[in-house]
């Protein structure tokens, strides 16, 4: 085999099937490297984002954003709705986005390690701080054992490790908790601890002759794909003159007799959007963490309740709120039989 950073960059390869050394033929590759090194130059001074979702953060984030939401005016149509969700990623941003350049390559990194809060991270470098007093001041004269500067910095070092382990247990601790009910993320979090993760491979698929990792063409053409099953089955069986093909009925065929005034509308309330948000789940892909989102509940509840509410009296749901923000569009949906 032979594996390559880059599938895309690909130009061919296979086997040398005249050269036979071995029980094997000469595998071959070709590979443009030249646009390969063009993109890591065109990449190479893109900032990279990072955000960091800690307790602290999070604090943080729920403070500024009550704070904000409670001083502006946010008017229950279009405009207030984009100054809303606006309000809220700004407010992300400043809260949670870490810059490249401040990140260090450390075991006690806040992006590998989210239990290590800012608390235990300033505990940190008073420890740091102290075996730096105590290596200046250190002599042959008064040993390690003679040093008053020494033993301070043992007893703290002693006792930031205690925290950072406690820390560490209540973390792992919520999750567990939250994997409750499912052995599969149970076994997921278990070997993680393990240092056994299953490193995720992009996935490429053959498309129209092309290889493809975008992830969203990939989805489309599965969707076409499958879509289109039966149309192609019809289109084969019509070609064939040896197969009768019946008509296919009109829709209006299958549809039983019509009731007006079926159904209603009724307005949400926050409680019912505030347990909506409570059961989701916190693996489920989101642009904002469910855990960051769920500990705002009650903040961004009642703006959600207006910004709902006005659009169930409108004629047609607008695409901006249909995209932006997931969430009850109704309360109840009854029907008259």
């Amino acid at each position: 085999n032979i594996f390559v950073s880059d599938i895309d960059y690909v130009l061919g390869s296979g086997l040398l099937n005249d050269i036979k050394v071995s029980h094997h033929y000469p595998t071959v590759c070709f590979y443009d490297i030249n646009s390969n090194d063009k993109e890591s130059e065109d990449t190479a001074d893109k900032p990279t984002v990072h955000y960091d979702y800690c307790e602290t953060h999070i604090i943080e984030f729920n403070t500024k954003l009550t704070q904000k939401l409670s001083t502006d005016d946010f008017s229950a149509d279009e405009t207030g709705f984009a100054k809303f969700i606006e309000c809220i990623n700004n407010t992300i941003d400043e809260c949670f986005k870490v810059s490249s350049q401040s990140l260090k390559v450390s075991k006690r990194n806040r992006i590998e390690n989210p239990w290590i809060t800012n608390g235990l991270i300033n505990s940190i470098n008073y420890k740091n701080f102290l075996y730096e007093k105590w290596r200046k001041n250190k002599t042959k004269k008064n040993g390690i054992d003679n040093s008053e500067v020494y033993e301070k910095y043992k007893k703290y070092r002693k006792k930031l490790r205690s925290l950072i382990k406690s820390a560490k247990s209540r973390f792992y601790s919520k999750k567990f908790d939250n994997c409750k009910g499912s052995s599969k993320k149970t076994w997921e979090l278990i070997n993680q601890l393990r240092g056994k993760d299953i490193s995720k491979s992009k996935c490429s698929f053959l498309v129209n002759g092309d290889l493809v990792q975008n992830r969203r063409i990939i989805a489309n053409e599965f969707n076409r794909y499958f879509a289109s099953v039966a149309q192609d089955l019809n289109e084969n069986a019509l070609r064939s003159e040896n197969l009768p093909i019946s008509p296919i009925p009109d829709f209006s065929n299958y549809i039983g007799r019509r009731v007006n005034d079926s159904l209603f509308f009724e307005p949400c309330s926050v409680l019912e959007i505030e347990n909506i948000i409570d059961e989701l789940e916190n693996g489920k892909a989101s642009d904002i963490p469910i855990r960051v989102l769920k500990s705002c509940n009650s903040i961004i509840n009642p703006y959600l309740k207006t910004f709902y509410n006005t659009a169930g009296q409108m004629t047609a749901y607008s695409a901006r709120r249909h995209n932006s923000f997931s969430g009850p569009h109704v309360s109840h949906v009854n029907g008259a039989e």
